[in-house]
């Protein structure tokens, strides 16, 4: 059952803390008047500045998510990038209704410093460290200030896990989100990966990232509607150095709510491929995804 966007501010604010209740016992002493939690109400503006995205590290969020897809496997779940335009105007995704599946499952993920973790010195500007994967098992490693959220590379949570050490580092780091986001504002960048490890295998690879803050509108889930989110989409091509001249590409769609430091919602597409001879991307408002994400209530 979709709640209401009222429901969805009361939960909000009862996990950031509520204000004080200001009727008392006249026989006790008053509780006092400590300082307030919530650091940041949501204005609905259509603008998401840095202080409207700030990290707190250790936050839970808890996701549906669906289990990723081989792209060779199926089913590849359905989805609705482009939404619709309602009668007043709004534009909607309604992911009420995702393509549920019986084997969706539920993940937990947190944002940690990454002082004590076994690849630290690689990134020396980094401040912290949040999966990449619902399966916890690769890194992405992070910077956060009021120009950008900055990604700097990655690196498997085990330096001798099963699968073997991963250490990617980029020569620059990608700024993820560039503040303020709001609707028209686009950018690329260039990032190389000189002597990285991929599951204990060498690798040279170059990426190029193309972000655009595409659209705003509300956002239907399971669980929670968000009544002015912004569309982010982004391109990632990456080529190798070595092996191969085929270029491997991802598109990703992540749904942005002021006060939240993370995506509420998200969509992967299937790896495409560009040769010489074809170029398989299903362009920014792909149907079918690897992996489909959405914001759920704390168990």
């Amino acid at each position: 059952m979709r709640h209401s966007a009222v429901t969805f501010c009361f939960v909000t604010l009862t996990v950031g803390g509520c204000g004080d209740n200001q009727t008392h016992n006249p026989g006790l002493e008053p509780y006092g008047n400590p300082a307030p939690l919530v650091s940041c109400i949501p204005n609905l503006d259509g603008v998401i500045t840095a202080a409207e995205s700030t990290p707190v590290l250790g936050t839970r969020v808890d996701l549906r998510i669906s289990p990723y897809v081989a792209p060779t496997e199926a089913p590849i779940r359905t989805v609705d990038n482009l939404g619709f335009v309602d009668g007043d105007g709004h534009r909607v995704w309604d992911w009420s209704q995702t393509d549920e599946q019986p084997e969706d499952r539920s993940a937990t993920l947190r944002a940690e410093p990454i002082a004590d973790k076994w690849f630290a010195s690689a990134f020396p500007e980094a401040g912290f460290v949040s999966p990449l994967d619902a399966a916890g098992k690769l890194y992405g490693v992070y910077s956060f200030d009021e120009s950008a959220l900055k990604l700097y590379g990655s690196a498997s949570t085990e330096e001798a896990g099963p699968e073997g050490k991963t250490l990617l580092v980029y020569d620059v780091p990608v700024e993820l989100f560039r503040f303020p986001l709001q609707v028209g504002k686009s950018w690329s960048q260039s990032v190389k990966v000189d002597a990285g490890i991929f599951h204990n295998a060498p690798l040279l690879e170059d990426q190029e990232y193309e972000i655009t803050v595409a659209s705003a509108g509300e956002l239907r889930l399971p669980d929670f509607t968000f009544s002015q989110v912004l569309r982010v989409n982004t391109k990632v091509i990456t080529s190798f150095r070595t092996g191969t001249t085929t270029k491997i590409g991802v598109r990703q769609t992540l749904f942005l709510f002021e006060c939240f430091a993370t995506d509420v919602a998200r969509s992967v597409s299937p790896q495409f491929y560009i040769t010489d001879e074809m170029n398989t991307d299903l362009g920014p408002n792909f149907t079918v995804a690897q992996e489909v994400r959405r914001l759920a209530p704390f168990e």
